[in-house]
């Protein structure tokens, strides 16, 4: 018999989850990444979550290009405490090594946030577990467009390529992925594993394959 108490753990820990991104032109990259043909597919029904977001990515030589549209209110961000407000973390491996149970060094962990709070707005918080490490990206060289109210946020970003470790999207067209959206006073919501389930941000094998796919 099974101890009552333990809570059954979501449906995404039976399923390996792929998806492709797409091919986006670096020079209207702003333009573009708003269309449809960039929506991420929604994996909330296979974590036991509603969706709140609408998530957009595209890739090319120079970089990872994202568009967070929130439904709802994102305006009330908290640092450094990022599960206490709003804000949206990302998590990627650049050489989606799926035998790593810890962060090496092609892994990234970047937060966003729709208002600066004493100057943090903006980075990576990567943190490694073994001499296995790199030199954190500096804030200033990543692009944020933020805009955010009480009925919606509003994130256009863009990671520079020398900020990614190891992205070389054409030798290796895979790409280790997933997220954490976080809103005051709700539960979060993920794209390949949960945080009331898994310490995500140091689980590398448990963030989703996403595939690049070639222009050509």
């Amino acid at each position: 018999m099974f101890e009552e108490g333990i809570n059954p753990l979501s449906p995404s820990n039976f399923f390996d989850i792929e998806c492709t991104l797409p091919y986006i032109k670096p020079a209207k990259w702003k333009e573009e990444i708003v269309k449809k043909g960039y929506l991420l597919c929604d994996t909330s029904w296979l974590l036991a979550e509603s969706r709140h977001l609408n998530l957009h990515v595209g890739w090319s030589e120079e970089g990872l290009y994202l568009y967070v549209h929130v439904e709802g209110s994102f305006d009330e961000p908290s640092f450094p405490n990022l599960l206490e407000g709003d804000s949206f973390e990302l998590f990627l491996d650049t050489r989606n090594r799926k035998s790593s149970s810890f962060n090496n060094k092609f892994c990234h962990h970047f937060y966003f946030l729709p208002q600066a709070i004493e100057g943090h707005i903006k980075g990576e918080i990567t943190r490694f577990r073994t001499e296995d490490a790199h030199p954190l990206a500096d804030a200033d060289e990543i692009y944020l467009e933020a805009k955010s109210s009480s009925k919606e946020g509003k994130l256009k970003i863009f990671i520079p390529a020398p900020l990614l470790v190891g992205w070389s999207p054409l030798e290796f067209p895979k790409l280790g992925f997933s997220f954490r959206l976080n809103r005051k006073g709700l539960e979060p919501e993920h794209f390949s594993a949960k945080t009331s389930e898994y310490a995500i941000e140091q689980e590398p094998s448990l963030w989703a394959t996403c595939l690049l796919k070639n222009p050509h």
